[in-house]
């Protein structure tokens, strides 16, 4: 009861922490998943990693939801985003497209990307570079395309929220 919040350091980024279930007979349910539980946080500890970052900017946030995704909530979520921005913080939509994702990542300068939509992972492999979101018109974005200048995207060590089904596996 007196540990509210979980940092999780690991070099490895494929496990899904934040769905560890922990079951507990004390619990009328049996049991939670840590992020039921704990505020969840990561950080990927490599010989590579710089120091942690202890204030997040949140200044400048990069807003991709696909229109024809066909999900009810996408538009209220993105109005919501929206609705934060003034002051020092810029929500910027990005069309929903591979290249002008690609053009984003480019910059290196969004402290948030978040998207709206579609996530799929094909089950029969377990590799998690086997995943992709869906973006307008079905194109899919995919690991595989994060080279080049697309690796700017970790220049301002941005918080990558993915609100799409299927990014737990």
């Amino acid at each position: 009861d007196k540990i509210k919040s979980l940092l999780i350091q690991s070099e490895e980024p494929y496990i899904p922490w934040e769905l560890c279930y922990l079951e507990d007979a004390a619990l009328e349910d049996g049991g939670k998943f840590f992020c039921e539980l704990f505020e969840v946080s990561r950080w990927r500890d490599t010989e590579r990693t710089q120091e942690m970052v202890l204030d997040l900017p949140l200044k400048k946030i990069a807003l991709v939801v696909p229109a024809d995704s066909g999900l009810d909530a996408s538009e209220r979520e993105a109005d919501y985003l929206k609705s934060k921005a003034g002051g020092s913080l810029s929500v910027e939509e990005i069309q929903p497209e591979v290249m002008a994702l690609l053009r984003a990542f480019k910059q290196g300068t969004y402290d948030v990307f978040h998207f709206v939509g579609h996530g799929y992972v094909d089950s029969s492999r377990a590799d998690p570079n086997n995943a992709s979101i869906e973006l307008k018109g079905g194109q899919s974005f995919t690991p595989d395309l994060l080279f080049g200048d697309a690796k700017n995207l970790g220049k301002a060590q941005p918080i990558v929220f993915l609100n799409a089904c299927q990014t737990g596996l």
